[in-house]
């Protein structure tokens, strides 16, 4: 596993949350099939929960997920993203251990 290259991803996650409006984190877009990009923040956040909960697991089932239905709000989004980031982190720590 790449941890830079998925804490990049939640870096921009989360400064995208940081300077876009609430309105447009939450407007329907054509190009994106008509969501929002708030609902594809919290959809790829759904999927970092659902990775770091079965970490410990030799295959993550991404079936297994917690869906929430509830729209997310930006600033709710860049708090996700921050407790992904210090979740990855740890984890990167903990498996680092293992191999000492």
């Amino acid at each position: 596993m790449n941890f830079q290259d998925h804490k990049s991803a939640l870096l921009e996650i989360k400064n995208i949350c940081l300077i876009l409006s609430d309105e447009i984190y939450a407007k329907p877009l054509n190009i994106l099939t008509g969501r929002s990009i708030g609902q594809h923040i919290r959809h790829i956040i759904e999927f970092y929960h659902c990775l770091l909960s079965q970490a410990n697991k030799s295959v993550v089932n991404y079936d297994l997920r917690k869906r929430d239905g509830k729209r997310m709000g930006f600033s709710h989004g860049k708090q996700q993203g921050e407790e992904m980031l210090a979740l990855l982190e740890m984890l990167e720590r903990a498996i680092k251990n293992e191999h000492k």
